[in-house]
């Protein structure tokens, strides 16, 4: 074998080596990130009083913009202390709302450690449905 084969071997060895470990790594590593990203959707046990301060201070803006919205929302619970809420869809101005109240929310978690927690806020025209609520909390299994 001359010096070339040998390089060119030592090259395809060490290619199909890190290749073969890369592959075994990023399985590895996304089974546990999947497992730890699942949002918790049983908002209204970690957060008892969101059927009522979601209606209570989201009905002036619904009424304001009275346009009907799905906004979907996370955020991170630790104990007490929900941080980093996210929220889409819908009006900004629908998601402003929603993240100053959900920044506000009274939650505790039974569980230790930071948590992602997802819940669904649909917004109701109120003027096409009268006597309804203009804001409902959605059940928290259809969140992806």
């Amino acid at each position: 074998m001359n010096r070339y084969t040998r390089l060119a071997a030592a090259a395809a060895f060490a290619l199909a080596t890190a290749g073969a470990s890369a592959q075994d790594s990023s399985q590895s590593v996304e089974v546990r990130s999947s497992a730890r990203l699942t949002p918790r959707t049983d908002v209204q046990a970690l957060c008892p009083d969101i059927e009522n301060e979601l209606p209570d201070n989201l009905a002036t803006v619904a009424r304001r913009v009275a346009e009907p919205a799905l906004i979907e929302v996370r955020f991170a619970l630790d104990g007490r202390s929900v941080s980093d809420v996210v929220v889409s869809g819908g009006p900004a101005v629908y998601q402003r709302a929603v993240r100053q109240v959900v920044r506000g929310l009274l939650c505790r978690s039974p569980d230790t450690g930071r948590q992602t927690v997802a819940l669904r806020v649909q917004f109701i025209d109120p003027y096409a449905a009268p006597g309804q609520p203009a804001v409902a909390l959605l059940g928290g299994a259809a969140v992806r």
